[in-house]
């Protein structure tokens, strides 16, 4: 424990060598220009004064608006999402910038104003020069210059700033006070957004419009004055120049001084730096004057060179500063960087030494384990040797067993047969008997009872063999379920029950003798344990389940007993009918529908009655759409499939008759039922009378030739009734060919094999000699043959169907672009698409495997190709047309 404990301490010791992170603050700095000498200043100071900060990393996340007030506000609104700790602003014009700087700062993020400020109360902090002041110094300043000069009026030229922004608004107002309270001056304006270009255009105008210059003109700052130097030079006329900012940059107003340029200028501080210095006071809690103005002074020839080398060495100093102070990072770094190495390796000396103790406590243990595992394994060898013995004693078992078991079979199904011969004969002698004897009445019931249950015995024998045949069939299930509940309807109404059949239609895949024996047993047992009241069957769909749903208000089943029932041989303990049980219908029905891939329930209340519930899927795996490489190699084996639709099952037996011979049959009874399997089937043909119930023959095949999945197979309408119009609406629908009753079976087959013999002239080569229209037809139908059995290969090409039709590409594209317009790779794409539409309909697979299953790697792609094609969504295609 003591070990783990200096452990601890040691690793507490070297992680203290590492020094914590410094705090970072991010403060958002928007300003309302870049190109002027004096914001490029105040640009710098913040940012030098920023890099001074040794104990926290200052973040300065800048924005420019070039002057543009709806920038301005968008940059404002952005910094406000990064997120940022303050915001300094130097508003472009006070009344636009109001508004959002106020919503800055009620959201709690400090807010300090710079140069400029807005129209209301809501910042933490104002830094600036007194801009009143400054005018009344400039005019001040004015008015001692004329005096020397002996001019009592004079013509004086204000050259403003920004109109809107509060520096320019408020020296215009001080200049004026101090001029017109003091002299009969006269004072021009002329506005020039503070630029240099606009306020030397701008005068360079007025210039040219006048006779006579200024004897002294006041700029809002250095570079509107340089403007103003330019001008009065190019016209050779004197005049004496004030500007304002008396920056020692190279065309700061200082060195204009110095170079006779101007006359004098205001130093007016940017105060960079003392925002950012309040900036880290506010942030650290400490208390902050909501107004701090700059000192401003004027600047002459008589102060401006001790100004100006004064400024150098201040710069001078600024830089070595910074120089130390990058300095000091790198040291710091290099530092850092050790410690982590320190750390590094004091933590792998430990885990060294660590390692090679554990090495020697578990090479330690390893021994002592050997020495157990040796006598373990002694123990295991003599246990193996006797399980090998006991396995070779089961093996001998179930060999026996499985012999015992085939001889059982045998025996079974020989006595069963051998029972079902006596009984034959017996029920053959029985009918030669008086029919009115009592005594022989009961004789043919036990007869037909022993027969039922030898017969019983017989399919429960073969279900339990995995050969039993399960044949899965797309149709009507309520067909069967009707015809089940029609044969037992007398039993249960000789028994005085009411017997209620809800079964709508409904189609789905399932075996006709496995729901047909399942349904008939559960029943007949609602029936045989039923006294009084009633049996129901529901037949219903949810969710992709097909529902049969058996209720009666029998003698019901005890809870303990619900799953037992489904076991061979067992009965309900309170079952006290006298009718003949074997105990194996329940179990033989559980088998048969779990072979359908399906289950049944049960709920039951003792006395109450008992609810049967079978569920089987709509679609079963076995009947899925096969792959299109299947699809062909099978169509070249298969018989042509005909769907034949007639209401009357006499007539539609009939066509069976005739047609079952060459051609693979499908039967329908209506135009509902044909149209459901005409969509699941997709036969060769289709054989329908005109006038049956539901939907007729012209509205059937309407449907058929407006369905996509469905439109192009070849239909005939069986009609007794011959009138022109009906002919004429069928052909204009689009059927090939009437044929009228009664019909000769030789006249039905002959246009029946025309059909297929004209559909095949196109399709083979063979055929004989076709017409160019054939032949297009035939390249067309290869082309898409080529491109179904390539459509799942991401290597398919174009290159790959000219190659197979043995063309050259450019050969290939030209041909085909005579035939229909299209480019191969629009052909191709068109080709695939009809594909995929054909396993939207015939599949339950969704819209993204139905993509890739027909040859489109992008879902997307896919979905905005087939809109194009068919004019709506894959999902809204499937709705309207499956």
């Amino acid at each position: 424990m003591n070990k783990w404990k200096l452990l601890g301490l040691i690793l507490l010791l070297i992680t203290g060598c590492t020094s914590s992170k410094k705090e970072t603050i991010n403060i958002g700095f928007s300003q309302c220009l870049s190109d002027d000498e004096w914001r490029i200043v105040m640009n710098s100071e913040i940012f030098t004064e920023a890099d001074l900060i040794n104990d926290r990393d200052v973040n300065i996340i800048y924005r420019t608006a070039h002057g543009d007030n709806e920038v301005q506000i968008q940059q404002i609104k952005e910094l406000m999402e990064q997120p940022i700790d303050l915001l300094i602003v130097s508003p472009n014009e006070a009344a636009p910038l109001t508004d959002i700087v106020s919503r800055v700062y009620k959201m709690g993020i400090p807010v300090i104003v710079v140069d400029r400020n807005i129209n209301s109360s809501d910042f933490t902090s104002f830094i600036g020069g007194n801009n009143l002041d400054v005018g009344i110094t400039a005019g001040t300043i004015a008015l001692n210059m004329l005096s020397e000069k002996n001019k009592d009026s004079a013509r004086i030229l204000q050259i403003t700033g920004l109109p809107g922004s509060s520096p320019a608004e408020q020296r215009f107002n001080g200049f004026l006070q101090s001029v017109r309270n003091n002299s009969s001056h006269g004072v021009d304006v002329l506005n020039a957004d503070w630029h240099e270009e606009t306020a030397y255009y701008k005068l360079d105008s007025l210039y040219r419009e006048r006779t006579e210059g200024y004897d002294l003109i006041f700029a809002h700052n250095d570079e509107m004055a340089h403007a103003a130097y330019r001008v009065t030079r190019n016209f050779d006329m004197d005049a004496m120049i004030i500007g304002v900012d008396g920056l020692i940059t190279e065309r700061g107003g200082v060195p204009m001084i110095l170079d006779n340029k101007i006359d004098a200028t205001i130093s007016y501080p940017t105060g960079g730096d003392i925002a950012v210095r309040t900036a880290l006071n506010i942030l650290d809690g400490r208390e902050v004057d909501k107004y701090n103005y700059l000192n401003t002074f004027p600047v002459d020839s008589r102060n401006a060179e001790t100004l100006y080398y004064e400024g150098i060495r201040l710069q001078n100093q600024k830089e070595k500063l910074r120089e130390l102070i990058g300095r000091y990072d790198h040291l710091y770094l290099n530092v850092e960087r050790k410690n982590v190495l320190i750390f590094v390796f004091s933590v792998f000396t430990i885990l060294l030494l660590l390692s090679t103790a554990v090495i020697f406590y578990f090479l330690s243990q390893k021994n002592k384990a050997n020495r157990l595992l040796l006598n373990k394994q002694e123990v295991i060898d003599n246990q193996n040797r006797y399980i090998k013995k006991q396995r070779d004693h089961l093996l001998s078992a179930v060999k026996k067993m499985e012999e015992l078991t085939e001889v059982k079979t045998s025996f079974f199904t020989n006595i069963s047969h051998e029972f079902k011969t006596l009984l034959t004969i017996l029920k053959l002698d029985i009918e030669k008997l008086d029919a009115s004897n009592n005594t022989v009445h009961h004789l043919r019931n036990n007869v037909t009872k022993l027969t039922r249950t030898l017969n019983q015995l017989l399919h429960f024998q073969k279900v339990e063999s995995p050969e039993y045949p399960v044949n899965f069939e797309y149709g009507d299930i309520s067909i069967i379920i009707h015809e089940i509940t029609e044969n037992l309807r007398p039993s249960a109404e000789k028994k005085g029950l009411g017997f209620n059949v809800d079964a709508q239609r409904l189609f789905c895949d399932f075996d006709r003798d496995i729901i047909e024996k399942a349904v008939r047993n559960i029943l007949h047992n609602a029936i045989k344990y039923t006294r009084e009241g009633e049996i129901s069957l529901r037949l219903f769909s949810e969710e992709n389940l097909v529902i049969i749903e058996i209720e009666d208000t029998g003698i019901g089943i005890p809870e303990d007993e619900k799953q037992r029932i489904f076991e061979r041989f067992e009965h309900s303990s309170i079952s006290d009918f006298s009718e003949d049980s074997s105990g194996i219908g329940l179990d033989f029905s559980m088998n048969l529908i779990l072979m359908h891939e399906g289950n049944i329930e049960v709920e039951s209340q003792p006395g109450k009655g008992s609810v049967f519930t079978v569920k089987i899927p709509v679609r079963q795996k076995n009947s899925v759409v096969k792959s299109k490489e299947t699809v062909v190699a099978l169509s070249k084996e298969k018989r042509p499939r005909i769907l034949i639709v007639e209401d009357s099952e006499q007539i539609r037996q009939r066509l069976c008759e005739i047609l079952k011979q060459e051609y693979e049959v499908i039967e329908a009874g209506d135009g509902i039922e044909g149209y459901e399997q005409a969509k699941y089937y997709s036969p060769d043909l289709i054989i329908s009378d005109l006038l049956m119930p539901k939907m007729d023959g012209l509205e059937f095949s309407q449907k058929i030739f407006q369905n996509p999945g469905t439109m192009g197979i070849p239909f005939i309408l069986l009609t007794a009734v011959n009138t022109e119009e009906s002919i004429i609406k069928g052909y204009k629908i689009g059927v090939d060919d009437y044929i009228t009753k009664p019909f000769n079976p030789e006249t039905l087959r002959a246009r029946v094999r025309n059909l297929f013999e004209k559909r095949l002239k196109v399709k083979d080569p063979v055929a004989g000699t076709n017409s160019p229209g054939d032949k297009d037809a035939l390249f067309l139908n290869r082309i898409k043959e080529i491109t179904y059995e390539n459509i799942t290969s991401e290597n398919f090409k174009i290159e790959q169907v000219a190659e197979e039709l043995g063309m050259s590409r450019s050969k290939f594209y030209k041909k085909l672009k005579e035939i229909t317009g299209l480019s191969p790779v629009k052909y191709l794409r068109q080709a695939k698409l009809e594909y995929g539409a054909r396993l939207i309909l015939k599949t339950d697979n969704t819209i993204s495997e139905i993509a890739y299953q027909s040859g489109f790697s992008d879902v997307k792609y896919f979905t905005k190709s087939f809109v194009k094609e068919f004019g709506q969504y894959p999902t809204e295609y499937r709705k309207n047309f499956q």
